[in-house]
């Protein structure tokens, strides 16, 4: 009986310092990130920490550790203090009360297990696990109403087939811009870039600030990149195995890569980070036999010393710089090229100030690595400008999703806007169409894939591909169909079309199955 008392006493204090941690790392992460989806939070627990920056997550293991011996030490304690045989007798009035203190003893593992509960139902809130099963438990229709094969499209590419230069910036949103400009920040954080787009295309009139709304699926980067090249979101796990394994990515998804591959374009993606994080390098060489330049390229390549490692890789510095050498060397070339960019000095938490980044906003570090991006972009572009194949090049710069910095958010004036509406910077330079609307466009990321088409002077059949709309064209976005509210509503659910045609690429096989099956039936 009394090693049975042991076993539960020492069970007791490991449950309470497991309840300790739990609370811990769910506070760390609600102040950085917000409450998140479960989708966004499983779709990164497949992928291993290689690649990754696991020093942005040392204060979150480090609250686990503190909280952790806090906790088990409260367990410890309190076991200690009710250990004795003894009776408690409090006095009401008349009444008298016998508390034998040993009962609590005796049943330990009560108010541990409730401790734990009380954590375990954090963790429920945190990641909002009832509206994810709610919404799977749910079917829609939008593929089948809304969704437009690109494979089977039809796309007139012009007889010059121009150059593109797709620049995904990591965790770039309007919100930086000062309230004066359009965006909620209490000074203007990106004076280039806010230029930059008020010189070029955003899909606004008057003189506005526009950009896309990150809707469900797209909120972090591979979502992101899935959106914005295939038009559709990333909405589905792939059946517990991490996304760097998989041979093939999306299999029935047809991307911007392969639209511009079929037509003799070079293409590169560059990055400064491990490709391999997320099923990048796969993904891209998959859809558009691009050349794969990331952080391990550039040590093969001899650009970084092998030893050489900061932040995610190697910081935005050497990207661009690398990046110009790489478009000399395409433009060397006779074919069309696509050169696709991904930064990350401005990831959460409180971005990577390298060596070009100034103190503007006194000590505001997150502040002044952002107003230090906006400044190389300006510098990257403007260089463009100058070369001799910028004429028959477009530009199109683009945030991949809003910044996951919720503790920042919070604390800046972006957090306390009312009514603001977050979107991802959208600019688009030197496009063949010029935006004559005259009106807003309401959009989302999905359809930035049909509009860099259409930038490059391809002329769409009906305006839409996957689920994104050409913003050129009159043609309404899903956004202005039924709102962003319902569009994510959409995306949330389940979809038999999304699975079998995009996530596995099997519906063409399905179909001969089901056809040959009803011809049987027939007979």
């Amino acid at each position: 009986m009394k090693i049975w008392q042991k076993i539960k006493t020492v069970l007791s204090i490991l449950l309470w310092g497991l309840s300790g941690a739990i609370i811990a790392v769910m506070y760390w992460a609600y102040r950085t990130f917000g409450k998140q989806s479960l989708l966004k939070i499983l779709f990164h627990l497949q992928e291993p920490l290689e690649g990754s920056n696991v020093a942005a997550f040392l204060p979150a293991f480090i609250w686990a550790l503190i909280f952790l011996v806090l906790f088990a030490g409260i367990g410890g304690i309190l076991q200690k203090l009710f250990s004795r045989e003894l009776d408690l007798m409090i006095g009401i009035g008349k009444i008298k009360i016998r508390l034998p203190l040993d009962f609590w003893n005796r049943h330990a593992l009560i108010p541990a297990l409730l401790v734990l509960v009380l954590a375990l139902v954090s963790v429920w809130d945190f990641f909002q696990v009832s509206d994810f099963l709610a919404n799977r438990m749910q079917k829609t229709k939008i593929y089948e109403e809304y969704y437009v094969e690109p494979s089977k499209a039809v796309l007139t590419f012009p007889e010059q087939k121009r150059n593109l230069i797709y620049i995904y910036l990591e965790s770039m949103e309007n919100t930086y811009m000062s309230q004066e400009h359009g965006g909620a920040e209490y000074a203007e954080f990106i004076p280039e870039l806010y230029e930059i787009q008020m010189n070029s295309t955003n899909f606004a009139v008057d003189g506005h600030v526009n950009g896309a709304v990150s809707t469900y699926g797209t909120e972090w980067t591979m979502g992101a990149l899935v959106a914005q090249s295939c038009g559709i979101p990333l909405n589905m796990l792939i059946d517990g195995n991490a996304l760097g394994e998989y041979t093939d990515l999306y299999p029935g998804a047809y991307s911007l890569g392969q639209i511009l591959e079929q037509q003799g374009y070079n293409q590169v993606f560059m990055m400064g980070s491990a490709g391999g994080f997320a099923g990048r390098d796969t993904f891209f060489r998959k859809h558009g036999n691009y050349e794969i330049m990331d952080y391990y390229y550039a040590i093969d390549a001899g650009w970084i010393d092998p030893d050489y490692y900061v932040w995610w890789g190697y910081e935005d510095e050497k990207l661009f710089d690398h990046a110009k050498k790489e478009l000399l060397k395409l433009a060397e070339q006779d074919a069309p090229f696509n050169l696709t960019m991904l930064t990350v000095d401005t990831h959460f938490v409180g971005g990577y100030p390298c060596e070009l980044c100034e103190d503007i906003f006194g000590g505001d570090q997150y502040a002044n690595v952002i107003a230090c991006s906006s400044r190389q972009v300006n510098e990257f572009v403007h260089w463009i400008e100058e070369q001799e194949f910028y004429p028959n090049t477009t530009i199109v710069i683009c945030g991949d999703h809003p910044t996951m910095d919720t503790e920042y958010m919070n604390v800046s004036t972006a957090g306390s806007v009312n009514g603001y509406t977050r979107k991802v910077y959208t600019a688009i330079i030197n496009p063949v169409n010029e935006y004559e609307l005259d009106y807003d466009r309401q959009f989302a990321t999905i359809d930035m894939y049909p509009t860099t088409l259409a930038s490059l002077g391809v002329q769409i059949e009906g305006e839409r591909l996957a689920l994104g709309t050409n913003l050129f064209s009159e043609e309404p976005t899903l956004i202005e169909i039924m709102g962003s509210e319902q569009l994510n509503a959409e995306l949330a659910k389940s979809s038999k079309y999304y699975e079998d045609y995009i996530l596995y690429g099997c519906g063409d096989e399905l179909e001969i199955i089901e056809e040959q099956e009803a011809e049987e039936s027939a007979e």
